[in-house]
């Protein structure tokens, strides 16, 4: 009766148990904790295929750490992780682990496995409704404090510390009057049993005398208490008197700068403009000038009029803004036009509607002529570039047209040698057909050399599309094309976490082959060569290795064999044209990648670059 009821209990609370035998590695699990994976009934459980039902990633490495410190140590864990079942839903369980020693050393652990999906999921969902409210809370401008009807702070935000330069560690739980009580007015307590009993918001403004600030208050119910929101309108406040100021500091500042300042009464529609500069930039007079806004619009070119009226109007209506400024063509005294960059800080009443403007308007003319002498030499450099485009083109077209040019003497060189040799070969000694064979080994190699030219010219300008390249197979269709090669020098090609990448084929299939063929050419006499080329994630690019035990190369030339033509050894002990590393350097930072090279003599060579994925 009592197993039953157990087994009623843990089935209400979603939980099974389970056990690692480690001296025979069996795994249990009973009924619950199968039905929690969603497996079926004849699945048999194993401690990785276990371990990989966990989420991948944080899940997955903590319940392994846990059972492998559990295993070491003996120790007990309980844990809060993600699986993904058999079945591929996800759930939030909750796993408990427990040690059985012998003689010091862990010989079987055994816990509960219980389902908490429901439970977590809702307490995540709780935590981040708070969060989210804690988040627009703490990024409000203003500041907000909440209280109970006791006067209890429930609430402060950091705004609030700010303001009145305490924490909302020190001011949470306490009482506002404990803080504030000297400085409340009786009005304020009547506004608060207002809020309370009312249940109605109240709004006002109070001068606070220990921050030296005005604020804007704004007090509404709530179902604990009271929502409290302050305002800082210290500089609106301040508005009225800073406008007096800098009426007297006008003189000044048209002194002190090369601007002409102007202040617009909206509801007048009077101008003042500083006398000075104005006509030092325009060569009006200012009285001239002032009056009302006619004379502005009469002296804007034509076509920046309606545009400039149009978006000054729209900024002036709406109450969020307080900044208009424009560019635009004003006429001068002269009859010529300047490039003027004018703009102005917009004052409005309380009810948000502009009643004046106060700006400067500056002569930007000569910064105009620069941005146009700019905009013409990026237009000449645009040029230049599409002219040098169409000379790479017809220098492509050249170097094709010039291949073919000259392999065909070259064919007919070595065929007419190769003709002489078995006409007359018996009547030639063993000097003359060596002299023969030179000369057809060095046209065979100068039809090379062209051909790899040409190659070396075309990269970079490949018209054909990106497709997806399993390198697994493009390695494996190198190794098909270098098999006579890799026969004959017994070489071994393995390849490690190879990817498939979107890239052009072609290029990529000529580094490899370029790289793998070179492997095998430069190996050690009677060593066979051993090449890996393997793969690494490295963020927004792959870095690609090929690695082998060949014959190596001393440090200082590890530029020099990126360079066209340039070889380290003589063509009696190794064949090449002295081009194939310079065509790989150039295709794989065509591609927007680096490759460099680590070696030492006599212990082989790794040849590393990077594409972008």
């Amino acid at each position: 009766e009592l197993e039953e009821t157990l087994d009623k209990v843990y089935r209400l609370s979603r939980m099974g148990v389970w056990s690692l035998d480690l001296v025979t590695n069996k795994i249990s699990w009973s009924l619950i904790t199968r039905e929690i994976h969603e497996t079926s009934a004849d699945f048999e459980p194993s401690l990785e295929s276990v371990i990989l039902f966990y989420k991948e990633g944080e899940n997955r490495e903590t319940i392994r750490k846990l059972l492998q410190q559990s295993i070491k140590d003996g120790s007990s864990f309980s844990a809060e992780l993600q699986i993904i079942t058999a079945k591929g839903n996800e759930k939030w369980v909750r796993t408990i682990g427990e040690a059985e020693l012998k003689d010091g050393r862990c010989i079987r652990l055994y816990g509960s496995f219980q389902d908490i999906d429901d439970r977590k999921r809702a307490q995540l969902s709780f935590v981040k409704t708070l969060e989210e409210r804690n988040t627009i809370l703490e990024s409000i401008g203003d500041a907000f404090f909440a209280l109970d009807k006791d006067w209890i702070i429930t609430y402060w935000n950091k705004e609030a510390s700010k303001i009145f330069h305490v924490s909302a560690t020190e001011m949470i739980g306490k009482s506002l009057l404990a803080y504030l009580g000297n400085t409340l007015s009786p009005q304020i307590f009547d506004y608060y049993r207002t809020v309370v009993n009312e249940k109605r918001p109240v709004h006002y403004e109070r001068f606070f005398e220990p921050v030296q600030k005005w604020f804007e208050v704004s007090a509404y119910p709530s179902e604990s208490g009271v929502s409290v929101y302050l305002k800082d309108i210290t500089e609106r406040k301040k508005t009225q008197e800073a406008i007096r100021v800098s009426n007297e500091r006008y003189d000044y500042v048209a002194k002190a700068t090369n601007d002409s300042i102007w202040d617009w009464d909206l509801r007048t529609n009077k101008v003042v403009r500083s006398g000075d500069n104005f006509k030092k930039l325009f060569g009006y007079d200012a009285e001239t000038a002032d009056a009302d806004d006619q004379f502005w619009a009469k002296h804007v070119y034509p076509d920046d009029l309606e545009r400039i009226h149009t978006g000054r109007q729209k900024i002036l209506s709406d109450p969020s803004l307080d900044h208009w400024q424009d560019e635009y063509r004003f006429l001068k005294a002269d009859g010529t036009y300047a490039f003027v960059y004018d703009k102005g800080l917009i004052i409005r009443n309380e009810k948000g509607e502009a009643i004046r403007m106060i700006g400067s308007i500056a002569d930007v003319t000569e910064r105009k002529k620069q941005e146009e002498s700019l905009r013409q030499l990026n237009a000449n450099l645009e040029r230049i570039n599409n002219e040098l485009a169409i000379s790479n083109q017809e220098l492509e077209q050249f170097a094709y047209v010039s291949s073919h040019d000259l392999q065909e003497p070259l064919r007919m060189v070595t065929g007419f040698l190769t003709q002489l040799e078995k006409r007359y070969g018996d009547q030639l000694d063993e000097k003359a057909r060596q002299y023969i064979a030179f000369a057809v080994d060095g046209a065979k190699r100068m039809r090379q050399i062209i051909l790899e030219l040409l190659e070396f010219s075309r990269v970079g300008r490949v018209n054909s599309q990106k497709e997806r390249i399993d390198l697994n197979l493009l390695i494996n269709e190198i190794c098909l094309l270098q098999k006579k090669a890799i026969e004959e020098k017994k070489a071994v090609i393995t390849t490690k976490n190879l990817p498939v990448i979107y890239q052009l084929k072609s290029p990529v299939l000529q580094v490899f082959q370029n790289l793998i063929s070179n492997a095998i050419k430069y190996s050690k006499e009677g060593v066979p060569p051993l090449i890996e080329v393997s793969a690494t994630d490295t963020g927004d690019y792959w870095t690609f290795s090929v690695q082998d035990n060949g014959i190596g190369i001393e440090e200082e030339y590890f530029d020099k064999i990126f360079v066209i033509f340039q070889r380290l050894h003589g063509r009696d002990q190794y064949s090449g044209t002295g081009i194939g590393l310079a065509l790989v350097k150039k295709i794989v930072e065509t591609m927007g990648g680096k490759i460099r090279v680590q070696s030492e003599p006599g212990r082989g060579s790794v040849f590393s670059f990077t594409i972008p994925k």
